[in-house]
């Protein structure tokens, strides 16, 4: 005898609630021999009579929009009969749990972050200097807001070394991620981790992103500096800074070329390229939320 699955019609249970809905349906598993593997009456299929138990994410015939989320075997007196609990929810927040893993919606997770910095610039790019047109020492600091985006979406491979390749890099053009455009050079990838993980005789991965932007009008994660220092330079030469006909014992303003800044000169900024510049397209990042 072959094994046989059949529905217990009276075991249906169903619940409305203002997060969804919720149904329960039971199957009676025999087997023709003993059997103490869950895993085996979960998957259990009747070629006679056509009946099987349900898979993750298929559809409950009595409300389409709700989809297997759990099944539940349980052993009876007999180890050659099982019971089988089937649940079946409505999506949560229109997410959708499919049979297939990597089918799944991405989960996202928008949060922000505050960091304290030296504030170089005010509101309008302009240096923050005192009225002696000489930088703060010690400078000001401000708190920089940053919006942290955390991705976490199944795979069906993943490569470790083609990843890793993109953690501390910085978007080189517009970017689309999570609902949220982010200007060049304004995102940069803070994070990527990964863990293997199986669900209904699938195998994959979960991978995660952490993505930091900046948020700050002024500015982009490329770093820049308010040019000062003792010592200038003079027909490539580096001499000490003079002010008054005195050699300066403290840093002076310069003019983003090596030479000293005249009085009533703009302060000038130096940028420097520390992390890497790079397009994201390569991760494949979801661009809706």
């Amino acid at each position: 005898m072959a094994t046989q699955v059949y529905p217990l019609r009276g075991d249906i249970k169903g619940l409305r609630s203002r997060t969804g809905r919720e149904y329960t349906e039971a199957y009676i598993v025999l087997f023709d021999a003993d059997t103490y593997n869950p895993d085996t009456a979960a998957d259990a299929s009747d070629g006679v009579s056509g009946y099987s138990i349900p898979d993750i994410g298929d559809a409950y015939s009595g409300y389409a929009t709700a989809t297997c989320s759990k099944i539940d075997p349980e052993p009876t007196d007999s180890a050659k009969c099982w019971k089988v609990f089937v649940e079946y929810k409505t999506p949560t927040n229109g997410k959708i749990i499919h049979g297939n893993p990597t089918l799944d919606d991405p989960e996202i997770d928008i949060s922000t972050a505050f960091e304290e910095v030296v504030a170089e610039k005010d509101k309008d790019g302009d240096a923050i200097v005192n009225s002696a047109e000489d930088p703060f020492d010690p400078p000001l600091m401000k708190k920089r807001k940053i919006r942290i985006i955390t991705i976490s979406e199944n795979l069906s491979s993943y490569d470790d070394d083609t990843h890793q390749a993109y953690i501390d890099t910085i978007n080189n053009g517009s970017e689309t991620v999570a609902g949220k455009t982010i200007a060049a050079y304004k995102g940069k990838i803070e994070d990527i981790s990964c863990r293997n993980a199986s669900r209904n005789s699938y195998d994959y991965y979960i991978r995660t992103v952490k993505i930091a932007v900046w948020c700050d009008p002024q500015g982009d994660w490329r770093r820049s500096v308010l040019d000062q220092g003792a010592n200038r330079l003079v027909s490539g030469v580096s001499k000490r800074c003079i002010v008054e006909g005195k050699q300066v014992t403290r840093p002076v303003l310069l003019d983003g070329s090596g030479g000293q800044l005249a009085k009533g000169g703009t302060p000038q900024f130096l940028s420097f390229e520390i992390e890497s510049y790079t397009s994201w397209s390569g991760l494949s990042l979801p661009s809706t939320f």
